[in-house]
């Protein structure tokens, strides 16, 4: 037998990290121990790295679709020392995932391959190694600070910063500063939580999900700022899904509910700030389980973890609804001669948001008698009472000619987005036919491809509409020829009576005329007057 495999099986069993001397528990050197083991055991899924102030192991599969990143998953052992159970639940999660995966466990695969993983057994190492230094049989003391001030003024041990309340959310500071809740003067200014947000939050790419096993109690906290829809609505809907999941005799609550006081500077409270999903766990109901309940208790704590990994991951659908032509009223056989519509809806039926790329050939047989208008944008989600309909900003559209074209979106958990792609159909006479390609991909995260490919004859809407629209124009003109021949026919009539009354005084003078000829009275022309 090799020496990597005798040393793998110092500190760990099949499918199990082994039991340490801390009755149960590790110390700080088998910690270490287990790490190295872990890593000469799964060479191809883990890798192990000191950052001084903590240590974590890595777990990726980076021979699965390297071209795409992969959401950051954090799994911490907590900022606290005194609860060793969390550390075991780590590198337990770590063991079975790497195991798993190598025997074909289907739903360890889907982690490994869709995550990569950090986990950091012990985020507080001076506070770890003082109570495993001051273990008696019964009792791990608990030390919340990084002992920065540790045979200090104080009268107890737990003296300096608190790491966990040092994050540059809702800040404050206390007067105590012998108090084990000191979180400093200002954000940052403890070491471990100055290490911690420079390695995860100081980039561009910022954790997805973190667990942080911390305490105990049997709980599940969540941030009290989970519910508040400005900072993350779908967590919240998230947390209601998970409630099936978490074991039996653990409950979920807010933070808010334990102590009904607001916290301050937590990270649990920072995370979700920066859209970094959280669970906090209190595993057990005491910190010294027998050495026969700590497997026990971190299987139960790895099957909901693996659970809310497979219900975190993004699940999409993609559909083809319908593809209509809408003739512009008014708009009698001129360019353009009406509107063609496709109509596409895509889903994000999980909590991590879909960046999504939609790639669309509408496949007319006469494409010059079209051109590319808009996309109009119809989003709705489980937390929006109402949704928001939007046109499409065109500096997100990428043309590759008059009809092609391609745009990139974000849809966030628990949502749709329904596109509809509108064209301008130029001529009346250019053919209804399609045979469109749609390809929609993730932009970011690996999703499997989705291709529509549909042939068909564009459903005209509204020509009966158009029809009718024609009609009354004709009984508009109808109307008016009415009122104008009306009008002509007065100023006919006009004329001949005054035709008729011209007539009637030109006669009337040459019947009189007449008269005055043969009244013998009268002397006619070249007779003498008397």
């Amino acid at each position: 037998m090799k020496i990597w495999q005798l040393l793998s099986l110092l500190f760990l069993t099949q499918g199990h990290i082994s039991l340490g001397s801390l009755n149960g528990y590790l110390n700080s050197s088998e910690i270490i121990s287990t790490l190295n083991n872990l890593t000469i055991q799964y060479p191809s899924l883990l890798s192990q790295s000191s950052l001084e102030i903590f240590d974590r192991l890595i777990l990726q599969n980076s021979s699965y679709h390297p071209e795409y990143t992969k959401p950051l998953i954090l799994v911490l052992g907590g900022f606290y020392g005194g609860y060793p159970l969390g550390t075991f639940q780590v590198l337990e999660i770590a063991e079975h995932l790497a195991s798993g995966s190598l025997s074909g466990d289907p739903i360890s695969s889907f982690i490994v391959n869709s995550f990569e993983i950090h986990f950091i057994p012990v985020l507080n190492k001076k506070a770890y190694q003082y109570m495993e230094e001051n273990y008696s049989q019964g009792n791990f003391p608990v030390i919340k600070t990084g002992m920065e001030n540790y045979q200090g003024n104080c009268p107890s041990p737990d003296n300096g910063i608190n790491p966990y309340h040092n994050f540059p959310y809702s800040f404050e500071i206390l007067e105590d500063k012998c108090s084990n809740d000191y979180a400093g003067e200002s954000p940052g200014e403890s070491e471990i939580t100055n290490k911690f947000l420079h390695v995860y939050y100081q980039s561009e790419r910022i954790p997805s999900f973190s667990f942080n096993y911390q305490g105990t109690g049997n709980l599940y906290k969540i941030p009290f700022t989970s519910s508040d829809a400005s900072i993350s609505s779908a967590f919240g809907v998230f947390v209601e899904y998970t409630k099936t999941v978490i074991p039996d005799d653990y409950k979920i609550v807010q933070a808010f509910q334990i102590t009904n006081e607001s916290e301050y500077g937590t990270y649990l409270d920072y995370s979700i700030s920066n859209s970094t999903g959280i669970f906090e766990v209190a595993l057990g109901k005491e910190a010294n389980l027998t050495s026969d309940l700590i497997i026990q208790e971190a299987d139960k704590n790895y099957n909901t973890f693996a659970s809310v990994m497979e219900m975190a991951y993004i699940k999409s659908n993609f559909y083809f609804d319908s593809a209509i032509e809408a003739r512009i009223v008014g708009n009698n056989d001129s360019e353009p001669y009406s509107n063609v519509e496709f109509t596409f809806t895509v889903t994000n039926e999980n909590y991590l948001p879909f960046d999504h790329h939609l790639k669309f050939n509408p496949g007319f047989q006469d494409s010059n008698s079209f051109k590319f208008k808009n996309i109009i944008c119809a989003f709705v989600s489980v937390y929006m009472p109402q949704g928001n309909v939007y046109i499409m900003n065109s500096t997100k559209i990428t043309l590759t000619d008059t009809t092609i074209f391609e745009f990139t979106n974000v849809a966030p958990g628990y949502s749709n987005f329904t596109y509809t792609i509108i064209y301008e159909k130029l001529r009346r006479n250019s053919g209804r036919d399609y045979y469109f390609q749609a390809n929609l991909s993730s932009s970011e995260f690996y999703l499997e491809a989705k291709v529509l490919n549909e042939k068909g004859e564009i459903e005209m809407v509204n020509e009966d509409d158009n029809n009718d629209h024609n009609d009354g124009n004709d009984d508009e003109d109808e109307k008016k020829g009415v009122i104008v021949g009306f009008v002509l026919l007065i100023v006919l009539l006009i004329l001949v009576s005054i035709a008729g009354v011209v007539f009637y005084c030109s006669r009337r003078r040459h019947d009189f005329e007449q008269k005055l000829d043969q009244d013998p009275r009268i002397p006619q022309a070249g007779e003498a007057r008397i």
